[in-house]
């Protein structure tokens, strides 16, 4: 049951990060966290994340921002290497707590900053952006909310959005995963290969009803259900955390 439910959860992620350009993230991270445990939950997401990008970036490689892309990707490394470490250091209960509080923040500042009659430019915004998605990739395994908050302080086209982010992300999700395996004494789940085989196939297919549905369904009515369902699953994680 536990395995059905996390192929379901991976498809679901899958087809968000096509409509929408992020989305598997934070649909994923705070509900593997939960099944699974703070430190391989992350580890997972950040591998799978990595996938999911490499398959979007192949379909709209055309439309990728290579400029604004080496602008973001140095500090998001930078920053994602200090969050494993962290990470690696600390309990699970700790972990629990940061994981959540993390999210929440980040979500709920990515959906609020659409509100404010302020719009960014230049550099050191998309420096910031780039530190603060790697953070919170490393800590919570999503990098997804800083950005989109960028993308709307910017006026970012949601095309270039869409294109650009998954290199960002493949980038983010591999040097995260990396790091993480390195230092985590328990290493990758102990799944058998069918389990590896099926989260793949089930990331296959969610991009590619992702690609049959992407004339149909308007980007803010994914980004909505994204956000809701993973601040849910963010309050789940930081309850799980303060009660432990």
């Amino acid at each position: 049951m536990l395995e059905l439910g996390l192929i379901v959860l991976v498809f679901v992620g899958a087809v968000s990060q096509r409509l929408a350009g992020l989305g598997f993230s934070m649909l994923v991270s705070p509900f593997l966290v939960l099944l699974i445990g703070p430190q391989q939950g992350v580890l997972v997401v950040n591998a799978l994340a990595s996938v999911a990008a490499l398959i979007v970036a192949v379909r709209v490689w055309r439309d990728i921002d290579w400029h604004l892309l080496r602008l973001l990707i140095p500090p998001a490394v930078f920053t994602a290497l200090l969050g494993a470490g962290f990470s690696a250091r600390s309990s699970n209960s700790v972990l629990l707590v940061v994981i959540g509080s993390v999210s929440i923040v980040a979500l709920s500042g990515s959906v609020l900053v659409k509100y404010l009659d302020v719009r960014v430019s230049g550099r050191v915004a998309t420096v910031i952006a780039g530190a603060a998605a790697g953070i919170t990739n490393s800590t919570a395994g999503m990098g997804g909310p800083p950005i989109t908050a960028y993308a709307i302080l910017t006026d970012w086209p949601h095309r270039s959005f869409v294109a650009t982010t998954q290199p960002l992300f493949l980038v983010l999700g591999t040097v995260s995963f990396c790091a993480r395996l390195t230092t985590l004494p328990a290493g990758e789940p102990a799944w058998p290969a069918t389990m590896w085989c099926a989260l793949a196939c089930a990331l296959l297919v969610g991009t590619t009803i992702g690609d049959l549905l992407a004339l149909r369904f308007a980007p803010s009515t994914i980004r909505i259900f994204v956000m809701t369902v993973a601040l849910a699953g963010a309050a789940s994680v930081l309850r799980e955390g303060l009660f432990a």
